[in-house]
């Protein structure tokens, strides 16, 4: 799927800027396109900021390890779900909304 989507985007990009033509013209407008790969995070922090919200950097908010490491070992059981990690979490946490 994510080759797919890149050489989509090669193809359009090819046809819109006339990559690969020897014939370049002055007046052209050349486009630059810088592409980078998303940064994803652990997915015990995914899970954490989809819980709790992402810790506000603006109110010195950190994330809090312990729930952190709770949800790495119930992310690492076979049968472990979205549901119950986040009940376990809400539980056992004290946590605010």
């Amino acid at each position: 799927m994510l080759i797919e989507n890149y050489q989509i985007i090669e193809n359009y990009e090819t046809q819109t800027n006339n990559v690969g033509n020897s014939k370049i013209n002055k007046n052209d407008v050349v486009s630059l396109i810088f592409k980078t790969t998303k940064i994803r995070l652990l997915p015990e922090y995914e899970i954490y900021d989809s819980i709790l919200g992402k810790p506000k950097k603006e109110f010195n908010q950190t994330y809090n390890n312990n729930i952190i490491s709770a949800i790495k070992k119930l992310v690492e059981k076979d049968n472990a779900n979205y549901v119950q990690i986040k009940e376990y979490i809400e539980t056992n946490y004290d946590v605010t909304f």
